[in-house]
């Protein structure tokens, strides 16, 4: 794992993924009834620019992404200059204005911390967790923050995927009962941190050496 993988919790996506969810979610956005010309859409992790890439491709025009690193974020943002809003700053301290579509790659590992997110997450996916600190994640973060800041449309993460049979995630599981119209998951497995024939079963991880969880896409619908 690189240093930055370790501070900012850093994983490259894979262009098929990434294609595969912007299209999966401009889907989604139709059944809303959100045409494609409007679409407001968010990263809010954009790294190099993955995302914006298949956005633009797909057709999507208004476009608005974050960055925390500024060497990064300055050529993200001379990349794509005069096609997307690129902004040097940590997304969990902004509140994005009429977003409908939030698309990305949150950070992963205990980096991202931010005191009204983690009050948030305390609030609505507390309770019994038997390990506090895994609802501390920085993609648990970056769904709550995310989920706080659109009022109506689609959030797609490729995220860490624990949260679908770990105990401390019970409440998070009942909340996005509540929270959101429709849920739909693609778990794509490849979690290296078990052994024998389930790890042989599940193959390689889609982050290669970068990653050893199990990775999942997670589409959050909400009406």
């Amino acid at each position: 794992m690189t240093e930055e993988s370790r501070t900012y919790g850093v994983a490259h996506t894979n262009s098929v993924i990434v294609n595969f969810m912007t299209r999966s979610a401009i889907h989604l956005l139709a059944d809303l009834g959100t045409p494609l010309d409007g679409i407001n859409a968010m990263d809010p992790f954009t790294g190099d620019g993955v995302f914006i890439d298949s956005l633009i491709s797909h057709g999507v025009s208004q476009i608005t992404a974050y960055e925390i690193r500024s060497g990064q974020c300055k050529d993200t943002e001379q990349k794509y200059k005069g096609k997307a809003d690129v902004i040097h700053t940590d997304a969990f301290s902004m509140n994005p204005y009429k977003v409908n579509l939030i698309i990305g790659n949150p950070p992963y590992g205990k980096c991202g911390k931010n005191d009204s997110v983690d009050k948030r997450i305390r609030e609505t996916y507390g309770g019994c967790a038997t390990n506090q600190q895994a609802l501390y994640d920085g993609y648990v973060r970056a769904i709550r923050w995310a989920s706080d800041n659109l009022t109506s449309g689609v959030i797609t993460y490729i995220v860490n995927n624990s949260f679908l049979e770990s105990v401390s995630f019970a409440n998070f599981r009942k909340n996005a009962e509540t929270e959101y119209d429709a849920v739909y998951i693609v778990n794509l497995k490849g979690n290296h941190r078990t052994s024998g024939e389930r790890c042989r079963q599940e193959g390689g991880n889609v982050f290669g050496v970068e990653c050893r969880t199990g990775i999942a896409i997670l589409f959050l619908v909400r009406k």
